[in-house]
C-alpha cells in the first residue's frame, strides 16, 4: 500500500495537488545516497546531517529528501540486515540517526495559514515500526494538513478516541509494515468507524500487497505511493471541511 512512502518507501513521484511548488534543486545525487547511508550505518548523525544540509542548501525540498534519500536508505539497511550483510545492532543504529534526522527536518514541512482538516496516522498493535507514520504525517503537513501521528503499537481504542477528538478529520490512515500485525487491522478499523462515521479509513503499508489486501483489510481506498496518499487526502479534505 502507498508503496513508496508508508510501506518500504521507494521513489517520489512528481509533484501533486495540494503540494508546495518544487525548488529548483536537483534530486539527490547516487554519491550522496551512498555517503548518506554508510553515515546511518556508523550512527554518525552530524555526518548524515551534513549530507541534508547540502541538499537543502541547493534547492531540494525536505518532502524529497525523506522520501529520495533518507527513506531508499532505510530500505537498503534493511535489505543488507536481511541479507546477513549489517548486524541488527547496525540495523538499530541507522534507524536511530534516520529518527532524529526526521525530527530535526519537521518544522521544516510547516506551511503557514489554517489547516485545511486532519489526518490520523498510526500503526495497529503489534507493529512497532515509528518512521513511516512520522514521514507521512510531514507530508501531508506539506499539504496543508494538520497531521495527527499515534506512531507504532496503537491499541484500538486509542485509535478510536483519537478519531473522535480530532479536529475536522479527512481520514484516518492505518500503516503495517510487518505481517505479523495484520490480523490486528480488522480490530482496528471498526472501532475507528464507529467513533467517526462517515470519515474514510484507508490501508496500507509494507505488508500490504495490493489494492484488493487492502479493501480485505477494510479500506475505503488505496494509493500505490505517498505521493498519490496526499493528493487522495488532499481532494477529500475541501469536501470535508468546505
Amino acid at each position: 500500500g502507498w508503496r513508496g512512502g508508508v510501506a518500504d518507501l521507494r521513489g517520489l513521484p512528481p509533484p501533486g495537488a495540494g503540494a508546495p511548488p518544487a525548488a529548483a534543486g536537483a534530486p539527490p545525487a547516487s554519491g550522496r545516497c551512498d555517503r548518506f547511508r554508510s553515515r546511518l550505518v556508523a550512527g554518525d548523525e552530524g555526518g548524515a546531517w551534513g549530507v541534508v544540509e547540502s541538499l537543502l542548501a541547493s534547492g531540494v525540498r525536505p518532502a524529497e529528501v525523506l522520501l529520495e534519500l533518507l527513506a531508499p536508505a532505510l530500505r537498503d539497511v534493511g535489505d543488507a540486515w536481511a541479507a546477513g550483510r549489517l548486524s541488527i545492532a547496525d540495523e538499530h543504529r541507522a534507524t536511530a540517526v534516520a529518527s532524529r534526522i526526521v525530527a530535526r527536518l519537521g518544522p521544516s514541512h510547516a506551511r503557514p495559514g489554517r489547516r485545511r482538516g486532519t489526518v490520523l496516522l498510526g500503526s495497529p498493535s503489534g507493529d512497532r515500526h515509528a518512521l513511516p507514520t512520522a514521514i507521512l504525517a510531514d507530508e501531508h503537513r506539506g499539504a496543508g494538513l494538520e497531521a495527527v501521528d499515534l506512531g507504532p503499537d496503537t491499541p484500538p481504542a486509542a485509535f478510536a478516541d483519537a478519531a473522535r477528538a480530532a479536529d475536522r478529520l479527512v481520514a484516518a490512515v492505518v500503516t503495517v509494515t510487518t505481517s505479523a500485525a495484520l490480523a490486528g487491522v480488522p480490530g482496528t478499523v471498526a472501532p475507528v468507524r464507529r467513533a467517526a462515521p462517515g470519515v474514510p479509513v484507508l490501508v496500507g503499508g509494507g505488508a500490504v500487497p495490493d489494492a484488493g489486501a487492502s479493501r480485505w483489510l477494510g479500506s475505503d481506498g488505496w494509493a500505490p505511493s505517498t505521493e498519490e496518499l496526499v493528493e487522495l487526502l488532499d481532494s477529500l479534505a475541501p469536501r470535508r471541511v468546505g
